[in-house]
């Protein structure tokens, strides 16, 4: 029984109760009401305030019909806040995390009329009982609660996300009665692989009255395609395994490496003939490991690099940050994301700690995609506290989590954190990431216990100790790191900060762009939209105190500044041109490093910041938040291809064609470099490239100062038809020969 819908919202700031849509956000309701503006446009999202400091109390009145006295199980999937919740007048408990679900077991609670009642008290003031710790720390000085409480860290305010923190119930609440008999946990996994025979194992826990008739069996079938597996047993004890071999297996491969070959499984609980319980779900045949080594090395070969059923990868893909900042909102857009993601080629998405673990359906369409998914547990920038209360919680949440998902074959990496061991030199202050038992103790234990299916890396950065004994005092131990978030000055993306980098892997690295200015015009006020200097534009970038704090408001001048950096005197001065600018810029940085570090063997995987924005603002995304394409999206399809064909940067006068194929299969056909200015072709030839391979086509003269385009277009051997271009030379560049020539000539050529 869904008791979703209607319900009715009171709050001591409003007068008379108000409806509100579950699943739904407060904000939702307050808007739809009309006690609040639209939070997303201007700087109304600063209305909200007030309102952290209320409770509100969500109630539903409900029939059971034909009410048997059965013994029935409420969930509440997604409800963000501190809430305590009564059936009846009974207080059935109070739910404190937001990412684990809630369940209450019912029997003499219920009656055929029933009425719920959820009390959700103000996290703000919560902050109250409890005691300063020396040893605890948030990234800005605006945000202590996301260290505390278990909820999504984003809404307390961020550098991407606004503050939104009133909080809802973003999924769900059901009831249904609960059976005698159930199959109550399984975790199929792939053990190993030989050649394309797989070892697999089922293992399952189940809940029936009693074994002692020795009449129940558990059985597993799986289909794909004409591939087939079977196995059975008969129950011994209420927990148990079942071994198999699948013969000819149809593996799960990432998108540019094969198909991603699902299973259609059965779980079937029997007591003799009769059919207690199924469980049906997707799998993925396939077995992932990683190579992680604790400081990058001067060697050739990847330092940090993934293992898909026994092969090496290189990953191309991109962070996922939540898909809205209200998140009951994400399940409308989720379909719209996929599509970007897989047409822009991604095949990785880095589920950043700031935000949420996804619902299943998401996972599902990660398996059916092809695209592997590096999950993040839910921390993010900040120096936890290592009291036994929280760490008790962190126990029990990823474990709820680590058994929701686990079945996805998509997940190849269980993350301990985002950022949070950097986070002790943000604050000056001498602690070591080591020290963190969470994430070194508690995290590595739990995934050991219920996953021993994927690797679990400690935090993203890893600060491992040799890093930390190596780095130079006063400088980043995770810059010697073979995983790193290159962020760095953010100045012109040529300069050392990027070239001279060693890692083998680039998890966060991003530049930003202006969203297209139909988008600016829906959630920036007429008058506010040029200059761009302002409270309302730096509220979008993203600043939720304002005007005293002025720790985020960088972000507006360092669109400004790399534009200026790029196009020196020819900056444009209208809204229109300098959104193009703008993303010429971030479109010609993210091509740059992506194609640096693509062509080299050490390198085995780049993950962008990142694909779509969570509201509307000023960032590093490649698709704003009403779905509008930055141009850096066009040029990532392009690099994200199996074969990618680029050009080097100078060096002695003379530059190379450079080609790299980052698949399963031989790549040959033929290709042309064209020179813009004159259409004279300055190289050409043939191509015959071994899975795996970086190869030098060609070498060629050139003036090192020269500005100029160079179009560069292939054909394979199958009749694929390849596009990329070259903007050689240094700053300042003319913004009218670069955007009105070069970029509207190239794509109508190459495109055309």
């Amino acid at each position: 029984m869904d008791i979703s819908g209607n319900w009715q919202l009171a709050c001591s700031l409003f007068e008379h109760d108000i409806p509100m849509q579950i699943p739904g956000n407060f904000e939702d309701a307050l808007l739809a009401a009309g006690v609040i503006n639209d939070p997303y446009v201007s700087n109304n999202s600063s209305e909200l305030r007030k309102f952290e400091f209320a409770d509100f109390t969500l109630t539903k009145k409900f029939e059971l019909q034909n009410f048997d006295g059965a013994k029935y199980r409420l969930t509440f999937d997604g409800i963000d806040g501190i809430a305590e919740v009564y059936l009846n007048g009974i207080k059935l408990g109070c739910c404190r995390n937001t990412f684990v679900p809630h369940t209450f077991e019912l029997q003499s609670e219920l009656a055929e009329q029933n009425e719920l009642v959820i009390v959700f008290k103000s996290c703000v003031e919560e902050m109250k009982k409890y005691p300063l710790r020396s040893d605890m720390y948030s990234s800005y000085n605006f945000n202590a609660e996301t260290a505390r409480f278990r909820r999504p860290a984003h809404i307390w305010g961020w550098d991407i996300f606004p503050r939104m923190a009133l909080g809802g119930i973003f999924y769900g609440v059901t009831l249904e009665k609960v059976a005698e008999s159930s199959i109550e946990e399984f975790d199929l996994v792939t053990l190993a692989l030989d050649k394309n025979n797989a070892k697999m194992r089922l293992a399952y826990k189940v809940d029936v009255p009693t074994l002692a008739d020795g009449n129940y069996s558990i059985s597993i079938t799986g289909t794909c395609a004409d591939s087939r597996f079977e196995a059975s047993s008969v129950l011994r004890s209420y927990c148990g395994f079942i071994h198999f071999t699948l013969a000819d297996a149809k593996l799960w491969w990432p998108r540019r490496y094969g198909n991603a070959e699902l299973y259609d499984v059965v779980i079937t609980l029997r007591r003799g003939s009769e059919v207690l319980d199924e469980k049906r779900f997707s799998f993925g045949v396939r077995t992932c490991s990683l190579i992680a080594k604790p400081m990058t090395g001067d060697g050739a070969e990847p330092d940090f690099q993934f293992i898909i059923n026994n092969r090496k990868i290189r990953v191309f893909g991109t962070n996922h940050v939540p898909l809205d900042s209200l998140h009951s909102h994400s399940k409308t857009r989720r379909e719209e994301f996929f599509r970007l993601a897989c047409d822009c080629g991604v095949d990785m998405l880095r589920i950043w700690g700031g935000g949420v673990y996804e619902p299943d359906e998401f996972y599902e369409l990660c398996d059916r995609n092809g695209i592997l998914v590096w999950q993040d547990f839910m921390m993010g920038c900040a120096i936890y506290p290592q009291d036994d209360e929280f760490k008790n919680v962190i126990a029990e949440e990823s474990a709820s989590v680590i058994k929701r998902l686990r079945r996805h074959c998509s997940i190849v990496l269980w993350a301990g954190d985002n950022e949070c061991d950097v986070a002790p030199s943000w604050g000056n202050l001498n602690i070591a990431p080591q020290s963190n038992a969470i994430t070194r103790k508690i995290l590595p234990d739990i995934c050991h216990r219920f996953d021993i299916s994927r690797p679990y890396l400690p935090s993203s950065p890893w600060c491992s100790p040799e890093a930390q004994a190596a780095a130079p005092a006063g400088t980043d131990p995770t810059l010697l790191a073979p995983e790193q978030h290159l962020w760095g000055p953010r100045d012109y993306f040529k300069s050392d900060f990027y070239r001279n980098n060693k890692a083998s892997f680039l998890s966060e690295f991003g530049y930003h762009g202006a969203p297209d200015v139909k988008s600016i015009e829906e959630f920036i006020p007429e008058g506010y939209r040029w200059g761009w200097e302002n409270d309302i534009c730096r509220h979008h970038a993203s600043n939720p105190f304002l005007p005293d704090d002025t720790q985020l408001n960088f972000r507006i001048t360092l669109m400004y500044d790399q534009v200026r950096e790029f196009f020196g005197s020819s900056v444009p001065d209208t809204l229109r041109d300098f959104v193009t600018a703008s993303q010429i810029v971030q479109a010609e940085a993210l091509k740059f490093i992506i194609e640096l570090f693509r062509m080299r063997k050490k390198c085995s995987g780049l993950l962008w910041w990142n694909l779509q924005d969570g509201w509307p603002q000023f960032s590093d995304a490649v698709v704003d938040f009403y779905g509008r394409k930055k141009l850096a999206f066009h040029i990532l399809k392009r690099l994200h291809k199996k074969l990618l064909l680029t050009l080097s940067e100078s060096n002695a006068w003379h530059r190379s064609v450079m080609a790299a194929n980052d698949s399963n299969e031989r790549i040959s056909g033929s290709y042309t470099v064209t020179e813009f200015s004159t259409k004279n072709i300055i190289s050409q030839g043939s191509f015959a490239l071994e899975p795996d391979t970086i190869s030098e086509l060609d070498t060629f003269k050139v003036c090192t100062t020269q500005k100029e385009l160079y179009l560069i277009e292939a054909v394979t051997s199958s009749g694929e038809r390849l596009f990329n271009h070259y903007l050689a030379g240094y700053p300042q560049f003319d913004y009218n020969t670069v955007a009105g020539t070069y970029f509207n000539s190239m794509f109508e050529e190459l495109e055309k």
